[in-house]
């Protein structure tokens, strides 16, 4: 399986362009956890080739599960533990 790339804090758009053109390959997998859910409702959200997943309960409690961007997939604790588990690498931002 592909790596996993797991976003823990908000970052600059910049910063995600730059991990996934450069530092990621296009089968990874992106989940976005905590704080860095909100990079998700931005409407400048880079076009990222990754597919891209938030962690629902994350989103809930910050009330932001209907502003997310189109094309988020929204996955739950049990989601991520079977992806993390089936995954080559976790690489932690």
């Amino acid at each position: 399986m592909a790596n996993l790339h797991l976003f823990a804090n908000r970052m600059s758009n910049q910063q995600l362009r730059e991990i996934s053109s450069v530092l990621a390959e296009q089968d990874d997998i992106f989940i976005f956890i905590g704080e860095a859910t909100t990079n998700l409702i931005d409407s400048e959200l880079p076009q990222i080739e990754q597919t891209l997943n938030a962690l629902r309960a994350d989103c809930e409690c910050r009330g932001i599960t209907d502003l997310l961007n189109s094309g988020i997939n929204l996955i739950e604790d049990t989601d991520w533990i079977s992806i993390s588990a089936k995954a080559t690498k976790i690489i932690s931002w």
